[in-house]
């Protein structure tokens, strides 16, 4: 499959033929300003797992950056298990993205010096829980009822800079985060196009007035077009059924 900046398109069963346990809708686009989408988006909602990622680089190179990432972690996705252990599932995605930052720190000092990197915000069902992994400053939200929670914290130094991101610095760990979900809860993945746009507050608003998924996903990217999009933006919108 295609991997950017499009999006794995989901299954509408799992290999056993038994229904998805989830549904989700995802967005991309370059904005009003960008010539390029370096934005990447990975999704299989019947494994229950969604990936975005946001490239940094010049001359595209923001753009190799989060594919590559992508790239990688759909491999890492075919090597598991669907009796896998969280703490197993875990390690694989910790050792996939150890993987990717090792090569783009390398290509960077390859080309002089440049920064390729991306950032990571991601979330995996397994068992019984929802793991949130994430570097840099793409969030996850997580709606319950009419209440909007960030789950993520943005890596990021005072003037907005990131302080971490995959291929940037001489480590990358993942920070992680554990969510039950329960049946109509949603989960927002998004790079910081959106979130430039629309504060938390207009988040909520959106996702408590649009209960069909695929609008509320046209609606929240319709706004921020609206707004200017002074970047790229994307977003993946999940509903636990």
């Amino acid at each position: 499959m295609a991997m950017h900046p499009s999006i794995h398109p989901p299954s509408d069963k799992t290999a056993s033929g038994t229904p998805p346990r989830f549904r989700a809708q995802a967005r991309t686009h370059r904005g009003t300003v960008r010539e390029h989408n370096e934005d990447a988006l990975l999704g299989q909602d019947h494994l229950g797992f969604w990936a975005i990622a946001d490239g940094v680089g010049g001359h595209d190179r923001g753009q190799d950056a989060s594919a590559a990432l992508m790239e990688e972690l759909s491999r890492c996705l075919d090597g598991l298990t669907p009796s896998a252990p969280p703490s197993a599932v875990a390690r694989a995605i910790e050792d996939t993205v150890a993987r990717i930052h090792r090569r783009l720190l390398h290509e960077g000092r390859r080309t002089g010096g440049t920064v390729i990197a991306t950032t990571l915000a991601l979330a995996v069902k397994t068992g019984p829980i929802t793991l949130v992994m994430w570097a840099g400053d793409s969030r996850v939200y997580h709606q319950r009822d009419d209440r909007l929670s960030l789950i993520t914290h943005d890596h990021v130094v005072p003037g907005g800079a990131l302080s971490r991101a995959v291929g940037a610095g001489e480590s990358c760990t993942l920070d992680t985060a554990v969510v039950m979900l329960r049946s109509r809860d949603r989960l927002l993945l998004c790079t910081d196009g959106l979130t430039k746009e629309l504060s938390d507050r207009d988040l909520g608003d959106h996702l408590l007035a649009e209960p069909r998924l695929s609008r509320c996903a046209d609606r929240l990217l319709a706004e921020t077009l609206a707004r200017g999009a002074r970047d790229n933006v994307s977003l993946i919108l999940v509903e636990a059924l």
